[in-house]
């Protein structure tokens, strides 16, 4: 990942920059990267998971494997960012329409006024809200689902999760936030607040934009090699803290609401 990533990088500062690079290869880069990265991510989330689970026996360390069950995991993860497109699509039709109705609301004097930006508010809130919900129910067993259901998974940790919503919740905020806000710490160490802060006054000049993000990538490739060693002793740990709680959930779970044979 470190290497595809760094190669990816590379290749947009040098397009940025003027390099002699033919027409579309930043954008194949990047999806390249995406492809492969993904792909890989699916391995390790499956081999975690079945390390956690009990379903594979044997040394640890080092794993790799790519089959049915990884590809599984892969199509549902492609699945989970579809539906993350669609969310969002959605979202923003619907913040477009409490927009409109806050602007018809507006000529009515403060009491208009205020009614449309509370109704904008309150549909920006209650959007986000609904997000988090549907996709930590969709996501939070997905891949213990398709290790031992067949499947996706996908609509497995939907079904079994119901009801228990607050308590996955807790349990990401307990082991996921606290390794999160220390990733954000050592990358705002590493790159510099000014890394993190947008440049208001470059909205409305697309060079200035430009100039800026040529900035951030050469940033970026000056620091990748503690970028890839601060991944390489983060990673791990955070894979495990976001894996190891679903997998055991999984199996109080369906213990419970037993589980649905695979096909």
């Amino acid at each position: 990942l470190g290497v595809v990533f760094s190669v990816t990088v590379t290749v947009a500062l040098a397009s940025m920059q003027g390099g002699p690079l033919p027409s579309g290869v930043p954008a194949l880069a990047f999806i390249l990267f995406q492809i492969v990265s993904l792909l890989l991510v699916a391995c390790i989330m499956v081999s975690i998971t079945q390390q956690a689970m009990g379903l594979r026996q044997g040394q640890p360390l080092a794993h790799f494997a790519l089959g049915p069950t990884e590809l599984r995991v892969y199509a549902g993860m492609i699945g989970l960012f579809l539906l993350f497109l669609i969310f969002m699509l959605c979202y923003a039709m619907g913040f477009g329409a409490a927009a409109v109705v806050a602007k018809l609301l507006a000529p009515y004097g403060s009491a208009g006024l205020m009614g449309g930006e509370a109704i904008v508010v309150i549909y920006a809130v209650a959007g986000l809200a609904a997000f988090v919900y549907v996709m930590t129910r969709l996501s939070f067993v997905f891949v213990p689902a398709a290790l031992t259901d067949g499947g996706f998974g996908i609509a497995r940790s939907w079904e079994v999760t119901r009801g228990n919503f607050w308590r996955i919740f807790a349990i990401g905020c307990a082991t996921v936030l606290p390794m999160m806000l220390l990733v954000i710490a050592a990358e705002v160490e590493i790159l510099g607040p000014h890394f993190f802060i947008p440049d208001l006054a470059s909205l409305t000049d697309k060079a200035a934009q430009a100039r800026s993000a040529t900035a951030q990538m050469a940033a970026v490739q000056e620091n990748m090699p503690y970028l890839l060693g601060l991944g390489f002793v983060i990673t791990p740990v955070l894979y495990g803290l976001l894996l190891s709680p679903a997998a055991f959930a999984w199996r109080s779970l369906t213990a419970s609401t037993g589980p649905t044979p695979a096909p």
